[in-house]
C-alpha cells in the first residue's frame, strides 16, 4: 500500500507498507506485489494454529522418526478410533505398521509381510485396512494381526449363494472360485431323476405337458421317467409314455416312473426281453393294451394307488411275474378296471419308498467340494457334460425325508465361464483370454477409493479401463465381496485409468488420455430395483481433452487432480448442471509444470492441500481463495523447497573470532569456505570442556571453530509418499527415511534447553508458549534451509519517476523468535547489490527469565530498522531471508518512505 500526496512536490514524503502477504505468485512477477502476493517465496507459510496474528512465517521443518533400508513406496492410514491411528508403511517389498502416537519412540516397527515393489493402493473396511499391490490383497486387522486374502485362510473372501431354489440369489464373487447353490425340496416332482437319453414330444404348450417318445441308442439298463423335463428353456410335466416308445428294447432291465405320469401307452414296452422290474408311480392312471406284453424276464411290479385302469392284455405273455406290490388296500384295488389281471399276485399296502433325484446346477462347475443335506454330509454322483459338472444324482431310501430338506452344495467355478444373468453381463464373458480364476481380476488392481458406501477398485493392467465395485453382502458370510456383474468400463483404448476421485454426487474416473471416448467419466449411483444387482453406476457426464497424469484428492469440498496443465479441480457451480474443469494452480504453474508430475503426491495438512513432488512441496491454502483472471476459484499458494532427506552429507562448521565470553561459544556467524572438515585435526581448546571447540588461524587471525549439529546435504532423496492426519504431515523419502513435520512441537521444550538450566520451569514454558514452536525445532532432518521472501518490482505506482529512500525509514515488523536473525538484501535498477544488512528478531531469552519477578510481554512482534539511503531508483527489490540453523523468521510488514527525485531523463 502506497500513500501519495502531490507527486509534483519533490519535498513530500510517501510511505509504503507491504503487509498481509497472501501467497506466492510465480506467474507474473510484474504485478504480483500489487496484488498482495510475493513474486518469490521460499519455505514460508501462514501458521493458523499459532497464537496472535496469522502472518507469513517459516515452516517448522521436519524430523526423522525412523530410517528404513529401502524406498518408501506408499503410506496408508488405519484409523481404529479418534485416539488410535496407525501408519501402514510400504517400503520396497515390506509392509510395516507404526502407531502414530509413538512416532518419536519407534525402536523397531512391526513387520507385517511382503508386497510387490510398487506403489500400493488401499482402502478401509470398518477398522480393518486392505492393501493392494497388483497381485494380492493384504488385510490388516485392528488388533495388528494380518492375513493374505485367500481361500481357506482366516481372511477368506465371502462365498456367495449364487442360486437359491433355481432362482438367482447373489452374484458370484470375483475374489474366489467358490460359491454355493442352495435348494429346499418342497416338491419331489421338481427334482426327480430322468434318464438323459430319453426323447420327448410336447403334448400341450399351454398346459406344459409332454410325452416320452423313446430313448437313444446308448440306453442304460435302468430307465428313469422324470416328473418334469426342460424343453427349449421351459419346464414340461411328463404325463405320458407314448405308444411303442420302447418296443422290443433288449437293454432295459428296470423302469422307474415318477409323479406326474398319467398313462403308459399302447405297446410301450412290448417285447422288452430284459425288463425285470417295474415301478409305476402313484399318479399313473392307465396301463394300456400290450404295454408290458411279451416281457419274459418281468418278475416284480410296483403299482401305485392312483391306478384306475389296467387293460386285460397289458401283461400278456409276461408269464414270470411273481410279485405285484400295491400301495393301497384290497378295497381300492377292486375299484380298478381290469384288476383281475393282477389280483391273484398282489401284496397290499406296500408303498414304494426309494427315490432318485437330481440337483441340476445353474452355474458352470469344475468340481464339487461338499454336499450337505440339512447340515449332514451326503453321498452323490456327478452328472457331467464333457469336463463340466451339470448336476448331482442322489439316491434316497426314504423319499418322505427328501421333502423339506435343505441342500447346500459348495462348488468350484469352471474357469472363464459363468451363468447367464438377467441382471447384466458378467465381466467373465468379456475377458477373453484373461485369467479370471483365483480372484486375479480383483487382486490385480492397485487403485482403490470408497464412494457411496462401496469400495471401487481399478488399475488391473490386464483390464486398464475397468472399474470394479463391491457388492451388497447378504447372508452370514464375512469377507470381501465383488460381484461379477458389478463393474463398468470407461473407454476401450490404450489410455488406462490413472485415478478415481469421489465428489459429493458422483465418482470421477480419471484417465491418462482421451482415446476418443473421453478423459474423465462421471458415474452416479442408480437404483435398479433388482435384488441381484440393486445399484449400478452409469455414466452421467464425460469430459474430453484434460487428462490426469498423477494423484487425485478430495480436498474438502473441492475434488482436485494432477494434470498436464497443473492442479485442476472438478468445479461445481450453481449455474452449471455438470462439473467444470478449472485450474487451481496458475500462480505456481511456472515451477510446478517443470516437475515430474507423475510422481506428485497429494494429501491435506492443517487446512493446506499438499502437493509433494521431487524435493518441493506446494501448499494451497483452503482459507484464502480468489477468482482468477482465467475464471474459477483459485487458492493462495506457498512454496517449500529442499524438502528431502540427505543421502550424503557433511558436517557443517561455523566459527567466530576470539576472545568471547564463556557463554557465547555457540556458533552464530556464517560458514566460511576457509573452514573445512580438516579442522577436526586441530587441537581442541580445553577452555570449552562442554563441547569440542577448535582453534585455528585464518589470514593471521585467530578463530574458534565448532562442529555443529547442522549438516550440509550433498545430495538429498526426494519425497515419494505423503500422509496427512490430525494436523500431522508424514513424509516418506526415496532413501527410506520417514519424517514428520515439526508443527506438533507446540509448547514442547527442547531437551537441551532444560538440561542447560537447572532452574528452568517446563510447566511455565508450556503454559505461556503452548502454541509456539521453539526455534530449535526449525530443522529439516539435520539440515538448514533458506527462508526467503522477495518483494520485487517495487515502483510505488510511478514507473516514470525516480525516487530517493528516506534515510532510516526502512523498518520490518517481525515475529519474535529466540535467537533468530534475518538478513535483508536490497537491489535497485541502478545498483544490483545496493545493500545487505542483518538484524536480530529475538525477544528476551526465555532461559534468563526469573518467573518470581517477571511479567510476560504479551507482544509477539518486534520492529527493526535499517539505514537505507538508496537514491534515484525507479524500481527496487527487497529480499528478507534467513539461512542460519534454528533461525526462523516471521514477517508482519515491510515499511519505508521515499521522496520523488524527478522524472526519467531522455537518453
Amino acid at each position: 500500500m502506497t500513500k501519495q500526496k502531490n507527486l509534483s512536490k519533490s519535498s513530500s514524503e510517501y510511505s509504503v507498507c507491504r503487509s498481509d502477504i497472501r501467497g506466492v505468485d510465480f506467474s507474473d512477477t510484474g504485478s504480483a506485489s500489487s496484488k498482495g502476493r510475493a513474486p518469490y517465496m521460499q519455505n514460508l507459510y501462514i501458521d493458523y494454529d499459532s497464537d496472535r496474528e496469522h502472518i507469513l512465517e517459516s515452516v517448522p521443518g521436519f524430523r526423522r522418526v525412523f530410517k528404513f533400508r529401502y524406498k518408501i513406496n506408499a503410506m496408508h492410514l488405519q484409523k481404529i478410533s479418534e485416539d488410535e491411528e496407525f501408519i501402514l508403511l510400504h517400503a520396497e517389498k515390506v509392509l510395516y505398521r507404526i502407531p502414530i502416537n509413538e512416532r518419536d519412540s519407534i525402536s523397531q516397527p512391526m513387520l507385517l509381510g511382503t508386497l510387490k515393489d510398487t506403489r500400493s493402493g488401499g482402502f478401509p473396511l470398518g477398522k480393518d485396512y486392505y492393501i493392494l499391490d497388483g497381485e494380492r490383497i493384504f488385510r490388516v486387522c485392528d488388533n495388528g494381526s494380518y492375513q493374505i486374502v485367500e481361500d481357506g485362510g482366516p481372511s477368506a473372501p465371502y462365498i456367495p449363494t449364487t442360486y437359491m431354489n433355481y432362482e438367482e440369489y447373489e452374484q458370484r464373487n470375483l475374489l474366489t472360485d467358490k460359491f454355493y447353490e442352495k435348494y429346499e425340496i418342497n416338491d419331489l416332482s421338481d427334482v426327480t431323476y430322468g434318464t438323459p437319453e430319453l426323447t420327448y414330444a410336447i403334448l400341450d404348450r399351454e398346459k406344459h405337458t409332454c410325452t416320452v417318445t423313446g430313448i437313444g441308442a446308448d440306453a442304460p439298463e435302468t430307465v428313469h421317467i422324470p416328473s418334469k423335463v426342460t424343453i427349449g428353456g421351459t419346464a414340461y410335466t411328463v404325463t405320458e409314455i407314448k405308444s411303442h416308445a420302447f418296443r422290443n428294447n433288449t437293454t432295459i432291465t428296470k423302469l422307474i416312473t415318477n409323479d406326474g405320469l398319467k398313462k403308459i401307452g399302447l405297446n410301450a414296452f412290448l417285447g422288452c426281453s430284459s425288463l425285470r422290474n417295474l415301478v409305476i408311480s402313484e399318479t399313473v392312471e392307465e396301463i394300456s393294451s400290450y404295454a408290458f406284453a411279451s416281457c419274459p424276464a418281468l418278475t416284480g411290479i410296483y403299482i401305485g394307488a392312483g391306478i384306475k385302469k389296467i387293460c386285460p392284455d397289458a401283461f400278456l405273455e409276461s408269464n414270470q411275474i411273481v410279485n405285484i406290490w400295491y400301495s393301497a388296500d384290497n378295497n381300492s384295488l377292486q375299484l380298478v378296471e381290469g384288476n383281475e389281471a393282477i389280483a391273484s399276485k398282489v401284496t397290499y399296502n406296500s408303498p414304494y419308498k426309494p427315490v432318485d433325484i437330481v440337483i441340476k446346477l445353474k452355474t458352470p462347475v469344475s468340481s464339487i467340494r461338499s454336499v450337505t443335506i440339512s447340515g449332514a454330509s451326503a453321498a452323490y454322483k456327478l452328472q457331467k457334460e464333457g469336463e463340466l459338472i451339470t448336476g448331482l444324482l442322489m439316491y434316497f431310501t426314504e423319499r418322505v425325508g427328501v421333502v423339506g430338506s435343505r441342500f447346500e452344495i459348495l462348488c468350484i467355478a469352471a474357469p472363464n465361464l459363468c451363468a447367464k444373468s438377467k441382471a447384466g453381463t458378467s465381466i467373465t464373458e468379456l475377458c477373453g483370454d484373461t485369467d479370471t480364476s483365483a480372484g486375479k481380476l480383483i487382486k490385480g488392481c492397485t487403485k482403490a477409493v470408497c464412494f457411496d458406501g462401496k469400495v471401487f477398485l481399478a488399475g488391473n493392467s490386464a483390464l486398464p479401463n475397468t472399474v470394479f465395485f463391491s457388492s451388497v453382502k447378504r447372508g452370514d458370510g464375512q469377507g470381501l465381496y465383488f460381484g461379477e456383474l458389478d463393474y463398468f468400463n470407461d473407454g476401450a483404448g490404450g489410455y488406462g485409468i490413472v485415478s478415481m476421485l469421489p465428489t459429493q454426487d458422483s465418482l470421477a474416473i480419471l484417465k491418462s488420455g482421451d482415446d476418443g471416448g473421453g478423459s474423465i467419466f462421471y458415474h452416479k449411483p442408480e437404483d435398479t430395483s433388482s435384488f441381484i444387482r440393486p445399484t449400478k453406476y452409469p455414466v452421467s457426464y464425460i469430459h474430453r481433452g484434460v487428462s490426469c497424469v498423477g494423484d487425485s484428492f478430495a480436498f474438502f469440498d473441492d475434488p482436485v487432480f494432477v494434470s498436464k496443465i497443473g492442479i485442476c479441480a472438478l468445479d461445481k457451480t450453481n449455474t452449471l448442471p455438470n462439473r467444470n474443469i478449472v485450474c487451481r494452480s496458475h500462480n505456481v504453474n511456472p515451477r510446478l509444470l517443470a516437475e515430474n508430475l507423475e510422481n506428485a503426491r497429494l494429501c491435506e495438512w492443517c487446512g493446506y492441500l499438499v502437493v509433494a513432488v521431487g524435493t518441493s512441496i506446494y501448499l494451497a491454502d483452503s482459507r484464502q481463495t480468489f477468482t482468477h483472471e482465467c475464471g474459477g476459484r483459485e487458492y493462495e499458494w506457498f512454496y517449500l523447497t529442499d524438502i528431502g532427506s540427505p543421502i550424503s552429507k557433511n558436517t557443517l562448521f561455523r566459527f567466530h573470532s576470539i576472545p568471547y565470553g564463556p557463554k557465547q561459544y555457540l556458533v552464530y556467524d556464517e560458514p566460511d569456505s576457509a573452514v573445512s572438515t580438516n579442522t577436526l585435526g586441530l587441537a581442541a581448546d580445553e577452555s570449552y570442556p562442554s563441547k569440542k571447540v577448535y582453534s585455528t588461524y585464518i589470514n593471521s587471525k585467530s578463530y574458534h571453530i565448532y562442529p555443529t549439529e547442522e549438516i550440509k546435504p550433498v545430495e538429498i532423496a526426494p519425497c515419494t509418499a505423503v500422509l496427512g492426519t490430525n494436523n500431522l504431515l508424514f513424509l516418506g523419502f526415496e532413501n527410506g527415511a520417514l519424517c514428520v513435520f515439526n508443527n506438533d512441537k507446540r509448547g514442547v521444550v527442547p531437551i537441551s534447553l532444560a538440561e542447560n538450566d537447572e532452574s528452568f520451569d517446563e510447566q511455565e514454558y508450556s503454559r505461556h508458549f503452548s502454541r509456539q514452536i521453539h526455534p530449535y525445532f526449525y530443522d529439516f532432518d539435520g539440515a538448514t534451509v533458506k527462508y526467503a521472501l522477495t518483494l520485487s518490482d517495487e515502483n510505488c505506482g510511478s514507473q516514470h519517476l525516480t525516487k530517493n529512500t528516506v534515510p532510516g525509514s526502512f523498518t520490518v515488523k517481525c515475529k519474535k523468535f529466540e535467537g533468530s536473525k534475518i538478513k535483508c538484501d536490497v537491489e535497485t535498477d541502478r545498483e544490483k547489490n545496493a545493500d545487505t544488512v542483518g538484524f536480530s528478531t529475538s525477544g528476551l531469552c526465555f532461559c534468563d527469565i526469573d518467573f518470581s519477578s517477571f511479567t510476560f510481554d504479551t507482544s509477539d512482534s518486534i520492529t527493526v530498522a535499517s539505514t537505507q539511503r538508496h537514491k534515484k531508483w525507479i524500481e527496487k527489490g527487497i529480499t528478507l531471508y534467513s539461512d542460519t540453523h534454528h533461525s526462523p523468521m516471521g514477517i508482519h510488514s515491510v515499511n519505508y518512505r521515499y521522496k520523488i527525485n524527478g522524472r526519467i531523463k531522455k537518453r
